[in-house]
């Protein structure tokens, strides 16, 4: 059920000359004045009842004002966007006059292309403050490209800015009902309505109950709701215990352990996808696993936008794809997509578009057998581990041509080679023993000047058995996921290994490292997400130290999730999951998972195509 939102007559784009110029009113009585941008409606609402008097102010991701004016009887004002260029997005304001803490918030379209109508309310601050908490101050908006303009285009997944009403996305299947995220956002914008409409003591509970485990006190709405979206886990009894209205419904039921929004995305269509990548402009890349009916080798690459739609012409084929696991990579350098082909043995690679490049055999240069997970370096050299045949290739500059292959040795073995992670120094690290019952290790590799590779002394012990997924931090430290031994191992620049538990982690097959070196992880037999403390102890809750869990028993878990493979970190600071096999299948008969799961704006921001650690944009 969608809230109710009245509808207003909207001025479209300003009359007048060629150039867009005409008449706007920035407040009723006010002075005409020459728009030359376009004349823009925002409306303003306050625990579901017009906000009369309030402050309106247009702000770009600069952060500039670029128009204010004061609502009247009706909630209603009508501002001038000046004319702009790009994706950048624009943000409207509202203060309740009298009081500075009192701000609601919405995105207003993008300084290319203003809304013509805007509504301010409570939900559409907490789907704001959610998708954009990592590039707010304050009430304020700037940031990096592509990271800011991707997470202005999230939010209309949450609320639809130019209706007030819910957005599509999250009310509908696969989401909707089907998950606890609609019901949430609900319920936080009933606690943000007992603020927006209450007295100055129901305000002060609600930034009381927000306020952070590090930092001060929140002074504002948008500021509360940033500090619950960036630490989900604090504080959830109390912040569920304050009082609510019933303006925006339904909502939760019950206590939610934690204060996360997640979406799924099934657009153009998933089975069994394994691993994801982003590139440059945060669209994401998956290969599929299979393709239906039963578990044949998957022929489709599907490309998603920031916002989880399908981008022009995917599914993409060709190319020689067929079946692909865990590995998808894009190039720092050329910005080509490129998959490997678990059961024919195939390197493909795409263009930024969708068009394949790779003949419709694929690439088989260099020993290629059952490649799994694959990387790129710094300098553009692609990674290959040979699942099947226990070596390792590299493409240098991608180029399948000058391919170099090495096998291991008795005190460098190379055996069952699954997941890569480049570290700083352009050096590969590779989990082997995948899917083994015995212990497994992680075994360095360094591309030398003349194109030789050497192999390090492997790591062992630690927890690692059955290693799969893999990812370096900021300082050089390793993290596998080990899937027989439901454990993390940390794997230090000197080599010591250690073993990260967590009460309820049953399977992990992914991590990934944030902008703040925080620790993300695919619990695939658990079906959930799980969130450890880095080295960056200053980014925990207090008394949490590197190697704890920050989620609660269980991680972050809504519905959407199946088994799950890959998880990553996008330029807005959206976690994504992998739903590689069905929850609903016995894991000896399994069935294909059907999608990508987006935690919004959960993480630290990292600079995408990921080529070595994470970087902050």
């Amino acid at each position: 059920m969608r809230h109710t939102t009245t509808l207003i007559l909207v001025l479209g784009l300003c009359a007048g000359t060629a150039s867009g110029a005409g008449v706007a009113t920035a407040a009723p009585g006010a002075e005409q004045q020459t728009c030359t941008g376009t004349s823009m409606t925002v409306m303003v609402k306050a625990a579901g009842k017009a906000a009369r008097g309030w402050k309106v102010s247009l702000r770009t991701a600069t952060p500039a004002v670029v128009a204010s004016g004061s609502t009247a009887a009706t909630g209603q004002v009508t501002l001038c966007a000046p004319a702009g260029r790009g994706g950048r997005p624009l943000v409207a304001t509202a203060q309740r006059p009298g009081r500075p803490g009192v701000v609601l918030m919405s995105t207003a379209g993008t300084e290319g292309t203003p809304l013509g109508t805007v509504h301010v309310s409570d939900i559409s601050t907490v789907a704001t403050a959610f998708a954009l908490n990592r590039f707010m101050s304050g009430t304020s908006v700037s940031g990096p490209s592509p990271g800011v303009d991707n997470a202005g285009l999230v939010v209309s997944n949450l609320v639809d800015p130019g209706s007030g009403h819910v957005g599509w996305v999250v009310a509908n299947p696969p989401n909707g009902a089907d998950t606890t995220t609609l019901a949430t956002l609900r319920t936080l914008a009933n606690t943000v309505a007992t603020c927006s409409g209450g007295s100055k003591d129901q305000c002060n509970a609600f930034f009381t109950a927000a306020r952070p485990p590090r930092g001060p006190k929140p002074d504002s709405i948008p500021t509360t709701l940033q500090a619950i979206a960036r630490n989900p886990w604090h504080n959830a009894k109390g912040i569920y215990a304050l009082p609510r209205t019933s303006t925006y419904a339904p909502g939760l039921t019950s206590q939610p352990t934690a204060w996360v929004l997640s979406l799924k995305y099934v657009g153009a269509g998933f089975d069994a996808p394994g691993r994801m990548a982003f590139d440059a402009q945060g669209n994401s890349w998956t290969g599929n696993n299979w393709r239906p009916p039963g578990n044949s080798g998957g022929l489709s690459l599907v490309g998603l936008d920031p916002a989880g739609q399908p981008l022009a012409g995917s599914p993409y084929r060709g190319g020689g794809m067929q079946g692909v696991g865990f590995g998808t990579a894009v190039s720092p350098i050329t910005g080509h997509i490129f998959t490997a082909s678990y059961g024919l043995g195939r390197i493909s690679e795409f263009l930024p578009d969708g068009t394949p490049v790779s003949p419709s055999g694929g690439y088989t240069q260099g020993n290629l057998s059952k490649p799994q997970g694959i990387a790129f370096d710094q300098k553009g050299n692609l990674w290959i581990p040979n699942f099947g045949n226990d070596t390792l290739t590299v493409y240098l500059n991608a180029n399948p041509n000058t391919a170099i292959n090495v096998t291991g040795t008795s005190a460098s073995p190379i055996k069952k080679p699954f997941g890569i992670a480049i570290d700083a120094q352009g050096r590969a690290w590779i989990t082997n023993n995948s899917t083994s019952g015995g212990a497994g290790w992680v075994l360095p590799a360094t591309l030398n000047a003349d194109n030789s590779i050497t192999l390090g002394t492997p790591v062992r012990g630690g927890g690692i058995r059955s290693p799969q997924g893999i990812s370096v931090d900021s300082a050089g430290n390793l993290f596998t996921a080990n899937l027989l031994s439901a454990s993390i191992t940390r794997v230090t620049p000197s080599g010591q290994a250690r073993a990260w538990r967590v009460k309820g982690m049953k399977g992990p097959w992914g991590t990934a490292v944030d902008g703040n070196d925080t620790v993300w992880v695919a619990d695939f037999l658990g079906a959930t997400l799980v969130q450890f403390c880095g080295r960056r102890v200053r980014y925990c809750p207090p008394g949490v130290r590197t190697g704890e869990p920050i989620t609660p028993v269980g991680g972050y878990a809504n519905g959407a999730l199946q088994h799950v493979t890959a998880v990553q970190v996008d330029p807005s600071g959206n976690v994504w999951v992998a739903n590689n096999w069905s929850t609903g299948s016995p894991l000896s008969q399994p069935v294909g998972g059907d999608g990508l799961v987006q935690y919004v704006g959960l993480a630290a921001p990292v600079k995408t195509p990921l080529a070595g650690p994470p970087v902050r944009p």
